[in-house]
């Protein structure tokens, strides 16, 4: 497992703040995704080994028993990664032709909300903030995006880093904690002091 400064030093906005991060669940297999079931279950996939574990009581996930969820929940829109191009996109299919082209769809209006990105990975909004978080898996880190807020993120600092090849980003059912999936070293960090 790889070892990261627990207790971060971040700054944003002219102001500093902590922000906490351990080991939540370990021994995973590439962890890629994360879920949480109506029940109160938190299941991560694991890419290489095809399989979905059930880690809601963190820890050594090694020897979890396998679990798999058939995830279809539809939503009105969603949101785009273009990861090597550092960008992601408000898509609303409604809105959009069946079939569209790169170029078509940086000139739709309102369609780009964040640029000047690093190569991305995973993102998940966060519930009571309205704040898009975003893996940048070849930096390490975490990044917050503000879709109401359209802009160049490259000279914004994120609001974790030293992660090992981060995949995934969840959140806690009470949105207070936040988890991401490091398939370098098959770890589930947990995050707390994220939001300013």
């Amino acid at each position: 497992m790889a070892m990261l400064k627990e207790v971060q030093e971040v700054r944003v906005g002219g102001r500093t703040r902590r922000v906490y991060v351990r080991p939540f669940a370990w021994g995973l297999k590439n962890p890629s995704h994360m879920e949480w079931t109506p029940d109160g279950r938190l299941l991560v996939s694991e890419h290489t080994a095809g399989t979905v574990r059930d880690i809601t009581k963190g820890g050594d996930a090694s020897e979890a028993k396998p679990f798999w969820i058939d995830d279809a929940a539809g939503r009105g829109f969603f949101y785009l990664a273009v990861g090597s191009l550092g960008q992601i996109f408000r898509i609303n299919p409604d809105e959009l032709p069946e079939k569209i082209t790169y170029s078509e769809l940086v000139a739709h209006p309102n369609a780009l909300v964040a640029w000047g990105l690093h190569r991305l990975g995973g993102m998940r909004f966060h519930p009571s903030s309205g704040l898009l978080f975003a893996v940048q898996p070849e930096m390490g880190e975490v990044i917050a995006v503000d879709p109401a807020q359209p802009g160049n993120y490259h000279f914004q600092p994120p609001v974790v880093r030293g992660l090992r090849m981060p995949t995934c980003v969840s959140f806690s059912q009470d949105s207070e904690k936040m988890y991401v999936c490091s398939s370098a070293d098959g770890v589930v960090w947990e995050v707390e002091g994220f939001l300013t």
